[in-house]
């Protein structure tokens, strides 16, 4: 049986239709126009979750140094680097102390070196919390990788009963900022923009030296 197929009419074939140039122009236009008003809104975001991660992530540091010196009996330390550069992030580390046979300390680095947001840094402490940098074992110092000095460092550590066991007495806070630290570590921090202007915010971590226990007291604008 002979079948025979015929082309369809010219007219019933489809006909393709581009995008003409100025519904190019209009769409681009459009877009450029959405992407400008939410720039504002996308910044001052990034801005809060850069200083609301940083405390998530240091009290979850924290917490994981308590627990490990529970579980493991010994010491743990998180040491905090204070970076004097310009645009240079602060950072901490978490550090393990145990006793050789003869009683001698000796430290073990537990993680790498975990920076802060840009933007964040460490803007106060504790007095002593800032006298435990100058007080810190020169043989932990000496263990902490990228030969930092002791002057950028300060720490808090916990023992096997998940107590603050170092620094020894006083009281313990620690305050985050949004800003920059020009000219070296003892400067005062200015806002983010390096202007001079107020800080944005500052958040409030406090310790519980009997139970080790980390939490944020409040974010407020910094006087």
């Amino acid at each position: 049986m002979n079948q025979s197929f015929a082309l369809p009419p010219r007219n019933a074939r489809a006909v393709s239709r581009g995008f003409s140039l100025v519904e190019v122009i209009a769409v681009t236009a459009i877009i450029s126009i959405m992407m400008a008003l939410m720039i504002p809104a996308i910044s001052g975001f990034s801005s809060t979750a850069g200083r609301h991660g940083a405390v998530n992530v240091l009290m979850n540091a924290f917490e994981q140094a308590r627990v490990a010196a529970l579980e493991s009996g010994g010491e743990v330390y998180v040491v905090m680097r204070r970076n004097p550069g310009l645009g240079e992030q602060d950072a901490f580390i978490l550090v393990n102390r145990t006793l050789d046979a003869s009683g001698q300390s000796q430290y073990r680095t537990v993680s790498r070196w975990e920076k802060l947001p840009k933007g964040v840094l460490y803007y106060q402490t504790s007095a002593s919390l800032t006298a435990a940098g100058s007080a810190l074992d020169s043989a932990l110092v000496d263990a902490i990788p990228g030969n930092i000095p002791a002057a950028q460092l300060f720490g808090i550590s916990f023992n096997q009963h998940g107590r603050v066991n170092f620094p020894a007495s006083g009281d313990l806070f620690l305050m985050l900022a949004e800003a920059v630290r020009p000219g070296g570590l003892n400067a005062a921090a200015k806002g983010a923009s390096g202007s001079g202007g107020q800080l944005n915010i500052t958040e409030r971590l406090s310790f519980r030296r009997f139970t080790g226990r980390v939490q944020l007291d409040y974010s407020a604008p910094a006087s």
